[in-house]
């Protein structure tokens, strides 16, 4: 094939993983894309065009094949159709990730049809031993922390942002507007960590995943937030 017929405008792909970007893929062309030897998320290729060294992961579940090695999943959740498809009593543990001196925004993105009432999503700090829960964010719009509820009245949605920040021992999330701090021990990693419940009826279908960090005048925004 020539050069020409290499390259993708992609504003005329259309497939689950790169949905997000409906409004502006105009402003990026593909090239090669789907050569066998080198199958690639697009949605992680489109958002490294569109972000460069911000990101830190992208996954848009295109290929089963080709899944980021640093996610995770349990063994009844699978790919197909360019999702990852969590059934009941399924989960997926997403790639770990610092909290040093850049924001760092995390995305997850649903199928817009699918009902998340019985999901859960839960920030996990390394320690030494394992993971402790920093929060967790239900389906139905809770937000609690070390099993305590804080809020009940979140608004979730099938595109969540993230949008975390620690000083200190302290961390920012920035959630449907609102901010919240949370105390965080010493420093260590961190992983998102989404289920659904063994109780849901329905399974519940992940679009995309993204961490990148945020822009220099985001930070300076939450860390004038933080209290003295």
């Amino acid at each position: 094939t020539t050069a020409e017929a290499d390259e993708v405008e992609a504003r005329e792909v259309a497939a689950p993983g790169v949905s997000v970007f409906s409004d502006d893929l105009s402003s990026f062309t593909l090239q090669s894309v789907y050569r066998a030897d080198q199958l690639e998320s697009l949605f992680k290729v489109i958002l490294g065009l569109k972000y460069g060294n911000f990101v830190l992961y992208a996954e848009g579940f295109e290929f089963a094949s080709a899944v980021n090695s640093a996610i995770s999943y349990s063994e009844n959740a699978f790919v197909s159709g360019g999702y990852l498809n969590l059934p009941p009593d399924s989960w997926v543990e997403l790639p770990d990730f610092a909290l040093d001196e850049y924001m760092v925004e995390i995305q997850t993105r649903f199928h817009p049809e699918d009902q998340l009432s019985d999901s859960s999503i839960v920030l996990l700090q390394e320690d030494g031993e394992g993971y402790r829960e920093i929060f967790a964010v239900s389906g139905d719009g809770v937000l609690s922390s070390a099993g305590l509820a804080l809020i009940r009245q979140l608004r979730i949605s099938p595109e969540l942002t993230f949008s975390l920040n620690r000083r200190d021992n302290r961390i920012l999330l920035a959630l449907d507007g609102e901010e919240f701090f949370f105390p965080a021990g010493d420093d260590g990693r961190y992983r998102f960590f989404i289920s659904q419940d063994s109780g849901a009826e329905l399974r519940i279908r992940l679009d995309s995943v993204s961490a990148a960090n945020a822009p220099e005048e985001f930070v300076d925004r939450a860390l004038d937030a933080l209290p003295d």
